[in-house]
């Protein structure tokens, strides 16, 4: 897509000028494919971004969908998620919504209500969970090492 984005600049310009004297704003939706790791590992997407601010002066918001069905499978899964989440944020530089879909299918599937799940959802349990686990080990964390 970075190879083909004076095209799209193009493209959106033309739009931009149908719409001109509407008084409505612009809006322009761009659907990306779910394989994260075009976004996260490649400076395309970065590259697309940064030319229509630029060229088009746009502003530019990302929404970020994840699958809550995959994601609140278990705490290293849902962690994961949150991490992919950041990677996207800090390679991107946007604003950013993070957005939990097929809520609907999580509570379908668990039996439950949204308030039993939102409980699993407690990150302070998450963390509580795993250090009881290493101290019940007999595990500890590194210590720190003074500066200097």
């Amino acid at each position: 897509i970075a190879q083909h984005v004076e095209w799209l600049v193009a493209q959106m310009r033309s739009a931009l000028r149908q719409h001109a004297g509407s008084g409505l704003p612009v809006w322009f939706l761009v659907d990306c494919p779910g394989q994260v790791e075009f976004y996260v590992h490649s400076e395309g997407l970065a590259t697309v971004v940064k030319t229509l601010t630029k060229q088009l002066r746009a502003t530019v918001t990302m929404t970020h969908l994840c699958d809550a069905v995959v994601a609140t499978r278990d705490v290293p899964t849902y962690v994961s998620t949150c991490l992919l989440c950041l990677s996207c944020m800090v390679e991107l530089e946007l604003p950013h919504v993070n957005v939990f879909t097929k809520w609907d299918l999580v509570v379908m599937q668990e039996g439950g209500d949204d308030d039993e799940r939102c409980n699993y959802l407690d990150t302070g349990s998450f963390l509580d969970e795993h250090f009881n686990r290493m101290w019940a080990n007999g595990r500890t964390l590194p210590p720190i090492a003074p500066p200097g």
